[in-house]
């Protein structure tokens, strides 16, 4: 029941990891994976340009004034919905919010294990404008596990343990899986 579960790989997370710079070299991109959100990473890097028009057929206008203006309405939705009770929801999506986002704040929600709420994206973002070591070290061992490509969570196990915890309490059964619930928590809060 508790056993390990398998992660299909993101698209959307793996984009934005893409986006991160090489440690190894900052005109490089990190990860990279082939659906639309990776395809712009690949635009944002200057690389596979002539792949994308010749092979996909696929070409990319992106001027200027049409990001100013998509920028301008994200930066309006954002000032309406930040509310107190909304900042730990505001920080998870922080991948979409860039330079508007109070970075800082982000980091409070910073795991032991480098992440921002386990999520790749979320964590790649912070990583962009923190350079923190803490991020980094996160996406270099998800990327290990996984290659060049990443979850849209990790660890996930962990999140589907708990899930099953909580229901397994809430049905009122609990009491009969307690050393697997025990051996949950102590995992969680090592």
């Amino acid at each position: 029941m508790f056993d390990k579960i398998d992660l299909s790989l993101s698209s959307y997370d793996t984009a934005s990891v893409a986006m991160v710079p090489s440690p190894d070299s900052p005109q490089a991109p990190y990860a990279l994976s082939c659906t639309l959100a990776c395809v712009l990473a690949l635009k944002r890097w200057g690389i596979g340009e002539e792949q994308m028009n010749k092979d996909l057929n696929l070409y990319f206008p992106l001027r200027t004034t049409k990001i100013d203006a998509m920028l301008h309405t994200r930066h309006s939705e954002f000032r309406r919905s930040y509310l107190e009770g909304r900042k730990e929801y505001l920080a998870y999506v922080s991948e979409g919010m860039g330079k508007l986002q109070d970075w800082e704040m982000v980091m409070k929600y910073q795991r032991k294990n480098g992440s921002l709420f386990s999520s790749p994206s979320t964590t790649a973002a912070a990583l962009s404008h923190l350079q923190d070591a803490g991020c980094l070290h996160y996406l270099c061992s998800v990327l290990e596990k996984f290659g060049d490509a990443v979850p849209i969570v990790y660890p996930f196990d962990l999140y589907a343990c708990l899930f099953m915890v909580e229901s397994l309490e809430s049905l009122g059964i609990g009491q009969h899986f307690k050393k697997e619930i025990r051996s949950v928590l102590d995992e969680t809060y090592q």
